[in-house]
């Protein structure tokens, strides 16, 4: 096999486990847990648990600042809030000081308590942060 070959495998099953781990995040939002009124699930609700772990990985995948806020929102969904420097949440869960992110895409962990955000100007992606309550 060529190197060429080899990377586009590579890249052809790096898209496959992005999507993979898309699917899997778009079943467990959907499930509720103790902090969206539910019963404690150990998979959505503890740290390192399933929930956890593939919003992490989404969050490594797609936060790498080569992806635009359409590939984010085709693989996970759409986002649970867009938070703008007008909301307060914006620079209480935002520190940097980057000036073209325009708006914090939030995929919610655990609700509002603990959140996924992605950095975009509306259309690229810049990174990907969490925002925890840290109780």
């Amino acid at each position: 096999m060529n190197v060429v070959a080899a990377i586009v495998l590579c890249v052809a099953a790096v898209a496959a486990s992005t999507a993979e781990l898309g699917a899997a995040f778009r079943v467990l939002r959907q499930q509720p847990g103790h902090f969206s009124g539910g019963a404690w699930s150990d998979d959505v609700d503890r740290w390192g648990g399933r929930k956890h772990q593939v919003m992490t990985a989404l969050a490594e995948a797609l936060g790498d600042g080569k992806h635009t806020r359409a590939e984010v929102v085709a693989v996970m969904g759409e986002p649970d809030h867009v938070l703008t420097p007008r909301d307060p949440m914006f620079r209480q869960a935002y520190d940097g000081d980057d000036r073209r992110v325009r708006e914090l895409v939030v995929y919610e962990w655990r609700g509002m308590h603990d959140f996924l955000f992605f950095t975009s100007d509306g259309q690229n992606v810049f990174g990907a942060d969490w925002w925890m309550a840290l109780e």
